[in-house]
């Protein structure tokens, strides 16, 4: 779904609009909605049941808030659609969760809710096909972060190896034969320019009549300044030279930029490392939970629990053990524990609501540790975690049902069902409730 949820909304006539200045005032209006909700995570989720459910009623105190926040921006908006405010109001929440889902955690809180209560959502036909290419695409966002958390092996996700590159050496100087006869002749003939203009003495041999020249002391004196000044200058030239292509070599930028670049290397190496083996201890911790079938939680094995009981501890227990973040199939790994615990469970058979609500009213008084406490939910619609952890409490009753979840008692599913949709509330809570 790649663009805007309101657009759609529109193309498929769920809400329409006069003229194009209205589609700026919803537009606006969701993304004030993202802040508020994005703000605190909780509000994620009622914002995920109200935006599903095509019979939201008026009454929500999250529809009123809409309702208001559209209206600060769209004047005409109560006289326009005072009939039929809330296909517009979820139309907007929708937008909102749309741009939250960006998040791959908070897509997750999207997915784990709204994947529950999508199947039982009563609208036309091709609001329901919209409602579910947009969870679908909030799903594939939420597992691209299970693929990086649950990677045991395979093809690795590491940066490229970093290489140093090579730097042309640019050659360093050399003095030919010809440059430095020149100079030595200079510093010895005073017939050139520059050259050593002292002369030398003459004398003759007492014993053998052999003419020696003896230099004098100032030719001697000004050919060694001037033989000295150009060996100084010829070597100034090649430690120089040297120098220069050493230090392209040798360079500090590129030197702490290849650091850095191995650091990120080593680091990212590490983190896989340290991912993939706690990914292997995960996997076994479960197998280990599928083989013994025993219960952390009630401190028994599954096979003396009731099938109401056992759902819920099952659910207790794998969300105690897995991350918030999970791959799909650990759902069917929750059925098959389920199944091999009990006989009932291997039965596609449907039990409603209200079946469902009574054993399970029943069995958490007994449980030795009852569901997990979470984030308090706002005024308005709830989860169904929410509504059993009140109902084991006994601050509300099978009659509010309907009212307060949004489903109806009449509605059924199967023991493996009710385990699934308990674990996928709890993950959600756990991510709703993450800083």
């Amino acid at each position: 779904m790649a663009q805007s949820v309101l657009q759609d909304f529109l193309n498929q006539n769920l809400i329409s609009i006069d003229q194009n200045e209205e589609f700026t005032f919803l537009s606006k209006t969701a993304a004030d909605v993202e802040k508020r909700i994005g703000g605190k995570k909780s509000r994620i989720i009622q914002a995920t049941l109200v935006a599903f459910d095509p019979q939201t009623i008026p009454e929500e105190p999250l529809v009123s808030e809409v309702q208001d926040m559209i209206t600060s921006k769209w004047k005409a908006f109560p006289s326009k659609c005072h009939d039929r405010p809330i296909p517009y109001v979820r139309a907007v929440l929708l937008a909102a969760l749309q741009k939250l889902a960006a998040q791959p955690e908070l897509a997750g809180i999207i997915w784990l809710t709204a994947s529950n209560y999508l199947p039982y959502a009563d609208g036309v036909e091709r609001e329901t096909a919209l409602l579910g290419e947009f969870l679908l695409d909030v799903g594939n966002t939420y597992q691209q972060a299970v693929e990086r958390q649950w990677s045991v092996g395979g093809k690795t996700n590491l940066p490229t190896l970093p290489e140093l590159k090579q730097v042309a050496i640019t050659s360093a100087v050399t003095i030919k034969k010809e440059y430095a006869t020149t100079k030595m002749t200079l510093a010895v003939n005073g017939n050139e320019e520059a050259g050593n203009n002292n002369v030398l003495s003459s004398f003759q041999s007492n014993y053998d009549g052999q003419k020696n020249i003896k230099p004098s002391a100032a030719w001697a004196s000004s050919f060694g300044q001037l033989a000295g000044g150009f060996i100084k200058e010829t070597a100034d030239i090649i430690v120089n030279s040297i120098n220069k292509s050493l230090a392209e070599v040798a360079s500090t930028q590129q030197l702490t930029s290849y650091t850095e670049a191995i650091t990120d290397y080593l680091r990212a190496l590490g983190e896989q490392a340290t991912q993939q083996t706690a990914a292997h201890n995960l996997r076994s911790h479960l197998l280990w939970l599928k083989e013994s079938l025993y219960s952390e939680s009630q401190q028994v094995s599954y096979r003396q629990l009731s099938v109401a009981a056992g759902s819920v501890a099952l659910a207790m227990d794998l969300a105690a053990l897995v991350p918030a973040v999970y791959p799909v199939s650990v759902e069917y790994f929750l059925r098959e524990v389920l199944r091999a615990a009990s006989a009932a469970m291997d039965t596609e058979i449907s039990i409603t609501f209200t079946e469902l609500l009574a054993a399970w009213q029943v069995e958490l008084g007994k449980m030795a540790e009852p569901l997990p406490a979470v984030v308090a939910p706002e005024p308005g619609r709830q989860p169904l975690l929410h509504f059993v952890r009140a109902l084991a409490a006994g601050t509300t009753q099978p009659a509010d049902f309907e009212f307060l979840t949004g489903l109806r008692l009449t509605d059924t599913l199967n023991w493996q069902q009710a385990g699934v949709w308990l674990f996928r509330e709890l993950q959600a809570a756990k991510l709703a409730s993450a800083k």
